[in-house]
């Protein structure tokens, strides 16, 4: 099995820090949050920045055990049309659940009729 060179190809403000392969946090935050956001598979990123396969998936494990619960999501605020749609949706709910009961109540009836 030959030894090969593995290096990452990010760009000059992600660069390794030294000669151990040590990556700077940056990079390492930047990459946990593709990770966390499903922009990219871990797979992926092996391969993107030529992590060694062998051990590329437990450095990323490490890194995203270290920085992923310092990472705020922030999720976008619901759209009016969006409020209006989910209020819909929780009026049918409960017309259905409505509906649910009187179709019980009913079964339930004709059960002890016969």
């Amino acid at each position: 099995m030959s030894k090969e060179n593995y290096t990452t190809l990010v760009s000059e403000s992600f660069d390794q820090v030294d000669e151990k392969l040590t990556y700077e946090v940056p990079f390492r935050r930047w990459l946990v949050r593709e990770i966390e956001e499903q922009r990219l598979t871990i797979s992926e990123a092996i391969k993107r920045f030529n992590f060694n396969p062998v051990n590329g998936g437990s450095l990323i494990y490490a890194w995203r055990c270290k920085y992923a619960p310092e990472m705020v999501l922030d999720l976008p605020l619901m759209t009016e049309k969006e409020k209006q749609h989910l209020e819909t949706l929780q009026k049918q709910l409960k017309t259905i659940e409505k509906q649910l009961e009187d179709a019980r109540m009913k079964n339930l009836a004709l059960n002890t009729l016969i």
